[in-house]
């Protein structure tokens, strides 16, 4: 006689089988039938926003990630790099202001209804924010009327940028390329 059935859930079941004859003589086999769970495992992913961050900005991380036979109960976040050392848990979104440039991994992990687990890592690169330059401070100065009047003007930039010169407020005056400021 042929027996058929479905197992659910997944796991080892016991099985018992027994022959009798028409003298009542028997044989019975004992079996182990392992189903196994079909779940397939969710695939993390995120996005993330703005794609090329500079320091200070704040960056934004979505998890865009899915269960083809399920649906994701944990996403947790890490972020590392450049003293950082950051762990979020329980929410689909966040955003993180990294004042450092370099380099950062974001790393989330999310978990199914079935348990089952996927991780995924993205390297964020900030760069370093254009900072203003300094300009060192024009003293006021009295210079005799139709006198060659001249001034070396000193600027700064904490990121290296050339710093092209301008001048306005007084037509008899100009500045050339390396901030000598001339006039009469």
């Amino acid at each position: 006689e042929r027996i058929r059935t479905t197992f659910n859930p997944p796991g080892d079941y016991e099985i018992t089988l027994q022959d009798t004859d028409h003298d009542d003589l028997s044989e019975t086999r004992t079996q182990t039938v392992t189903v196994a769970n079909d779940n397939q495992a969710p695939t993390a992913d995120f996005q993330y926003d703005p794609q090329n961050p500079v320091t200070g900005e704040y960056v934004t991380c979505t998890s865009t990630s899915t269960d083809s036979d399920g649906f994701i109960t944990q996403t947790n976040w890490t972020v590392t790099g450049q003293n950082t050392d950051l762990a979020i848990n329980g929410q689909d979104q966040f955003a993180t202001q990294f004042t450092q440039p370099g380099d950062y991994d974001v790393t989330i992990t999310v978990k199914d209804n079935d348990g089952a687990t996927d991780t995924t890592t993205k390297t964020i690169t900030v760069t370093q924010a254009n900072r203003a330059p300094r300009l060192e401070t024009i003293p006021d100065q009295t210079t005799p009327e139709a006198q060659l009047y001249t001034y070396q003007a000193q600027a700064t930039d904490p990121d290296g940028d050339k710093l092209p010169w301008s001048i306005s407020g007084a037509d008899f005056l100009t500045i050339d390329d390396n901030g000598q400021i001339t006039g009469t």
